[in-house]
């Protein structure tokens, strides 16, 4: 099945690529097994793809779909509307801070306000960085929990 460097089809031109990633164990058993056969990482994987296909009956042009395909649990679906809600107030928040700033260039504000403004703005913004971070952090960990 598996072909030395320099042996095979001259028809089959190999033109496609796809990134692999995967675990140390995996690598190291792809490349002690291309050294093994005096074969390339790549000739290894197809080899294995290709006795995949044919011991499954499939063939390679079958489209296999990504991910479980679950419905998110509506825990995750309230942490999302939630995190969209966040974020639209993120947006206002950032025009806010920007006419303030406009404000200020064109000599608007006073300048003690602007400060004392600028100072609470801060305040918020971290409140909300911290929000929205404990908020995808949960959601990632009940994804985690759910698999």
């Amino acid at each position: 099945m598996t072909t030395k460097k320099g042996q095979g089809s001259n028809k089959r031109r190999l033109q496609d690529s796809v990134l692999v990633r995967m675990d140390a164990e995996t690598y190291d058993f792809v490349v002690n097994r291309g050294r093994l056969l005096s074969v390339s990482n790549a000739t290894v994987i197809r080899d294995l793809l290709i006795s995949e296909f044919e011991h499954s009956g499939a063939s390679p042009s079958v489209k296999r779909k990504r991910g479980n395909n679950r419905r998110p649990s509506a825990q995750i679906l309230r942490g999302l509307e939630f995190l969209a809600a966040i974020n639209r107030v993120g947006n206002n928040f950032n025009q806010a801070m920007r006419d303030i700033n406009t404000a200020r260039k064109a000599g608007d504000i006073d300048p003690f306000l602007y400060r004392e403004l600028m100072s609470k703005l801060d305040k918020l913004a971290i409140t909300m960085a911290i929000v929205k971070n404990a908020i995808t952090g949960d959601l990632v960990d009940d994804e985690d929990d759910a698999a």
